[in-house]
């Protein structure tokens, strides 16, 4: 099922394969599960294929969103690989460290800063 843009089926003589053919810059709302960066081959077109629990989306690669999506779910699948891979807890200063780097897609270098301190 593909929820956004168009995923086409192409055939040759031996193969075929599926890729998106237009796409749109709609933000995905519901969990991402994984995605695939497909190049231009025409018919098919520069896209990033989102898989959800509902489908595929055909995502305009430019859409201003979709690089904060791809780095935050590389994140979250190198810390759970990190967790899942030492054991029940990963080493805490490994943890912190992409937790940091995590939440810095979402706040700008001021907003990371502590408060400034004014004297009366």
């Amino acid at each position: 099922m593909v929820n956004s843009g168009s995923l086409s089926v192409l055939l040759s003589k031996n193969d075929f394969h599926m890729c998106c053919t237009t796409v749109t810059n709609k933000e995905i709302t519901e969990p991402i599960l994984g995605y695939i960066v497909q190049r231009a081959n025409p018919p098919c077109v520069n896209a990033v294929i989102f898989q959800t629990q509902s489908g595929l989306f055909c995502i305009n690669a430019r859409a201003p969103w979709v690089r904060a999506k791809i780095v935050a779910l590389d994140l979250a699948t190198i810390l759970l690989s990190l967790t899942t891979s030492t054991g029940s807890r990963g080493h805490p200063r490994t943890e912190l460290a992409l937790r940091i780097s995590l939440f810095s897609l979402f706040l700008s270098p001021a907003e990371m800063l502590p408060p400034q301190q004014t004297t009366p």
